[in-house]
């Protein structure tokens, strides 16, 4: 969208009330580059009217735009295991636990009782700049269907939210990234499989790592795994002949299945031979509140090109680390 032009703000009335709405609410003093979005709104290539593959099959003599294919994604780890998102609009965030807890002891008359103390700890949350972007040209803009504007900022917020996705599992803690679960260094020793598909029994393994640690609990606990590792479960016996497979399905929860009695979910966000086990209410994800999204329509103006770019600062973390285990492939 041109935001100077006249017939492209009556057409955005509702979308610019909303960013006027969100900019109200702004409370950081993060420099703002462009137009805010609220976060339930997320959504490097430049696309053209003319190139295969590059914005053509927009244009043509007859295009159904209800039939349009978006890109597919990872399906989102953090959105159906149940993870705990969090709008924030302060500076740092810091969310204390109890790492150990006190013990009691049993005494005789006289003699002194054993005491200890809690051991404290914090999830430490910081703003993490995360940024996809994207072009296309005016012309494609005009005679496209679907309108182009609105395929690009859905494939940034799809982009945006596979990225933050994968952080849950493989984020590094280093350049610029969240700490993700495979990384964090206060979850228990990661369970590596004696092949590469997990058996019955190492599988009932990482929920007792859970359940040995007092974090058995919730209503958000269930697995995740690499796909490859689920195709490969669902053809493996339990036992020996059993005619009972590792993973089924879960009744009445379309796209999920079912391991150990737990919600399983196939997503390639985990990272290849990777599968993890937890209470996914204490993955916290925290937003600084909006979505930054620049239209820039003056740096490359004389090649007719539009440049669309959305930020969002987010972190991300367990909680309580101990509620999670990561199982790994073996050789």
């Amino acid at each position: 969208m041109d935001p100077a032009n006249p017939r492209a703000q009556r057409d955005a009335a509702l979308e610019m009330d909303i960013c006027a709405e969100a900019a109200e609410r702004q409370q950081s003093n993060r420099a703002i580059r462009g137009t805010l979005v609220p976060v339930e709104a997320l959504l490097t290539r430049t696309l053209t009217a003319g190139g295969a593959t590059a914005g053509a099959e927009l244009v043509g003599t007859v295009v159904d735009g209800s039939r349009f294919a978006e890109f597919l994604r990872a399906r989102s780890i953090g959105m159906l295991m149940g993870a705990t998102v969090m709008d924030w609009s302060g500076s740092n965030l810091s969310l204390p636990r109890i790492d150990t807890g006190s013990s009691a002891g049993w005494v005789t008359e006289g003699n002194p009782g054993s005491v200890s103390d809690p051991v404290t700890g914090a999830l430490n949350l910081t703003p993490k700049t995360l940024i996809a972007t994207t072009s296309y040209t005016k012309k494609l803009l005009v005679s496209s269907s679907p309108q182009v504007d609105q395929i690009v900022n859905q494939d940034l917020a799809g982009a945006i939210a596979a990225a933050v996705d994968a952080a849950i599992i493989q984020g590094s803690g280093a350049s610029g990234q969240p700490t993700g679960l495979l990384n964090d260094s206060l979850l228990p020793t990661p369970i590596t499989f004696a092949a590469a598909l997990p058996t019955f029994a190492e599988v009932v393994e990482m929920e007792t790592a859970i359940d040995t640690a007092d974090n058995l609990t919730g209503s958000a606990l269930g697995y995740v795994a690499d796909p490859a590792l689920v195709g490969g479960m669902k053809t493996t016996d339990k036992g020996t002949d059993t005619g009972s497979f590792l993973w089924e399905g879960y009744p009445g929860r379309p796209g999920f299945g079912m391991l150990n009695g737990y919600p399983a979910l196939s997503s390639s966000s985990c990272g290849t031979g990777n599968m993890a086990f937890g209470n996914w209410a204490e993955m916290y994800i925290c937003f600084w509140l909006f979505l930054d999204l620049t239209v820039d329509i003056f740096s490359q103006a004389k090649s007719g090109i539009v440049e669309v770019t959305a930020q969002v600062e987010v972190d991300l973390g367990a909680r309580r680390p101990k509620s999670f285990i990561i199982g790994q492939a073996g050789p």
